[in-house]
């Protein structure tokens, strides 16, 4: 089920929080 932001309620903060991290940190490695 989604919750009202959209983000899935089985993903929890801390492991959604890891996960945009990695993200980010992707994206600013291509930018290099």
């Amino acid at each position: 089920t989604k919750t009202e932001d959209g983000y899935y309620s089985d993903i929890s903060r801390v492991e959604f929080t890891e996960l945009k991290n990695k993200y980010e940190e992707a994206l600013k490695e291509k930018k290099k």
